[in-house]
């Protein structure tokens, strides 16, 4: 089995992953190169999200294999444990929920609730929550639901799944199928989800030397699955509105992941480094917005957006982790 000591690898490979993500969502080098914004931040960065799955998928798998009569138990506990987690970010972003939500609907209230619900399930409530929402439904579909089949079945289903809902996705930019919009819209999708914990799964099932003595398929693996990615970005370039819609990225980042296993790489305070990606991923929203909102009449490039929202991120994470130490903020510990 893969061995702890690759565990500070995840830990720095999801902080850079919450960096790229908000170069993403604050077009960072848009200003000064529009070329390399795409390049850094719709091509590459948009690897991050599903290297967070694939990462939480397997920290689960690691789990449940030092204690598989307790599978069940486990991923309910983890189920709960991400749902305070979405709590505790739907009270922190209530003003924005409020207003886009009910204040400034036009539909009735009840209307409102059912509509507020199914997004609960099925997709966002404040920016980002989707991602929380699939981690909840991949865990319970993947190592719950399917859990009498072999990792390959598995595999395979969720395979469909993702399969499924980047074509439904696709064709939604044509205006067909609309009425799967909330549901199949891959971007924002909670069925996204399942086939990175699928992934995360089989490289937890993968040892250490296996990776190690066959490093140059994994090598010449990752090199081909990037010429398929630009491939594919090439011949869907006139029908995407976001390059999260790409096949290829499932088997791009079981190599990518796998190779990042086998770093030895030892980091002070890797742990805590895992935990504040989290809250980076979780807060950067709220802070772009308030950003934009007390700032605008300054006009500040991109670059600049991002440099501060990257400072407030950190800063406010190291912030609740320092807090949760104190007797008073203990409940604190449901923002990661």
């Amino acid at each position: 089995m893969i061995m702890e000591r690759n565990y500070d690898a995840i830990d720095l490979m999801k902080f850079v992953a919450a960096i790229f993500i908000i170069g993403i969502h604050t077009a960072a080098f848009t200003d000064f190169s529009p070329l390399l914004n795409t390049v850094f931040f719709q091509w590459v960065g948009r690897l991050a999200l599903p290297l967070f799955f694939v990462s939480s998928g397997f920290l689960l798998s690691k789990k449940i294999q030092k204690h598989k009569e307790s599978t069940r138990e486990i991923v309910v506990s983890y189920a709960k444990k991400v749902s305070l987690l979405y709590i505790f970010w739907l009270v922190f972003n209530w003003k924005w929920v409020w207003d886009s939500w009910f204040a400034n609907s036009e539909n009735s209230f009840s209307n409102n609730i059912v509509h507020f619900i199914a997004e609960i399930i099925f997709q966002s409530t404040f920016n980002g929550s989707w991602y929380l929402a699939s981690c909840i439904f991949s865990a319970l579909l993947y190592f719950i639901v399917l859990k009498e089949y072999t990792i390959k079945t598995r595999v395979i289903v969720t395979a469909i799944i993702f399969l499924a809902v980047a074509t439904f996705s696709l064709r939604l930019n044509n205006g067909m199928i609309l009425f799967m919009k909330n549901v199949m819209y891959l971007p924002v999708s909670v069925f996204v989800g399942p086939i990175y914990f699928a992934i995360g799964d089989v490289i937890a099932h993968d040892t250490v030397e296996n990776i190690k003595a066959n490093i140059s398929m994994y090598w010449l693996g990752l090199l081909a699955a990037v010429l398929l990615w630009g491939a594919e970005l090439i011949v869907k370039k006139d029908i995407l509105i976001s390059t999260d819609q790409l096949y290829i990225y499932p088997i791009l980042v079981y190599f990518i992941f796998s190779l990042v296993l086998v770093a030895d790489i030892h980091i002070p305070y890797a742990y805590e480094m895992r935990k504040l990606s989290s809250i980076m991923y979780l807060s950067h929203f709220s802070f772009i917005f308030l950003n934009h909102g007390f700032l605008q009449s300054l006009h500040l490039p991109a670059t600049v957006i991002f440099e501060l929202t990257l400072i407030e991120t950190i800063i406010f994470g190291i912030l609740i982790l320092k807090l949760r130490k104190v007797e008073e903020f203990k409940w604190i510990k449901y923002a990661y």
